[in-house]
């Protein structure tokens, strides 16, 4: 359970967004390509995730696929992992996360994050 001490210390959503939109204001300033590039595509979403194991776990699997993909995977651990925890990621095998769609390296990556937070 996440420490709420530490979790209400940081900064509001609201206040992250602003600072993100400034952020990506300044770049767009600095960079003419990037000016282009935005005014074509609009700026990125600036949209937060909760703090937690489930959040990097999908940074994780995001990771060099694409977004598709990235779903699909990320739908298999939803379903089979739950609750989503460090633990419970914990007790699926390298068989079982291959299934998933998960590379050798992401379950490296993967089942290191979660031991790590299991572990405090």
């Amino acid at each position: 359970m996440p420490d709420r001490a530490a979790h209400s210390a940081l900064p509001s959503d609201r206040t992250l967004k602003r600072g993100m939109r400034r952020g990506f204001r300044a770049l767009i300033e600095s960079d003419p390509a990037l000016a282009r590039a935005a005014a074509e595509a609009g700026p990125p979403p600036f949209d937060l995730r909760e703090p937690g194991f489930p959040t990097l776990l999908r940074a994780i699997v995001a990771q060099q696929i694409s977004a598709a993909a990235a779903r699909s995977v990320w739908t298999r651990i939803e379903a089979d992992v739950t609750p989503l925890t460090a633990a419970t990621f914990l007790r699926r095998d390298e068989i079982a996360l291959r299934a998933f769609g998960l590379s050798r390296p992401k379950i490296a990556y993967s089942h290191n994050l979660a031991a790590r937070i299991a572990d405090g």
